[in-house]
């Protein structure tokens, strides 16, 4: 006579079960998170600071421009003791345009170089989101219905103890596997 299964727990699978989906929805929202994150600081290095910059660079671009032009004024003026101030303010302007020309070349750089620095993470992210979202929900199923087919053989394993179980009870084996996941 065939070995018989000593089922004596459903409630362990019930328990992984659950804790399985508490996993899911935190693990969901763990990864989401992050590349919602990873999002936002595309768009703040392509959108906000290069518009920033550009815009710096426009309003120290225009106050050289004034400075230059006072300080044209003063020299043909022979204004010689206010001539040291406006020196003084084009050199400044000069210096908030080079900082500005620098933090944009800055910016364009961590453009161009955060896929690079990114795109492998961030795809590793996708690729445990598509488990979440498809292969786990599966596991699930599958321990749900292997739940049900236990409680089923055990009510029928125990229902009466001296007449055997029926051959057309389910089997744990008639359960299929869940497909391919690699958790």
């Amino acid at each position: 006579m065939a070995e018989q299964a000593q089922v004596k727990s459903v409630e362990a699978l019930e328990a992984l079960r659950s804790a399985f989906i508490q996993y899911q929805a935190k693990a969901r929202r763990a990864v989401d998170m992050a590349l919602d994150e990873a999002t936002r600081t595309r768009q703040w290095i392509e959108g906000d600071r290069r518009l920033h910059w550009e815009g710096q660079i426009r309003y120290w671009g225009r106050a050289l421009d004034r400075a230059r032009a006072e300080l044209m004024t003063v020299r043909l003026s022979a204004m010689v003791d206010r001539s040291a101030r406006h020196e003084e303010a084009v050199r400044q302007a000069e210096r908030g345009l080079s900082h500005a020309q620098e933090k944009l070349k800055i910016v364009r750089r961590w453009a161009k170089d955060f896929e690079t620095a990114t795109g492998p993470h961030l795809r590793r992210l996708e690729s445990v989101r598509e488990h979440l979202m498809h292969h786990l929900p599966k596991a699930i199923a599958w321990l749900h219905q292997a739940e049900i087919t236990l409680e089923a053989y055990a009510e029928s394993r125990y229902s009466t103890l001296t007449s055997p179980p029926s051959d057309a009870g389910a089997s744990v084996q008639d359960v299929p596997p869940p497909a391919h996941t690699n958790i």
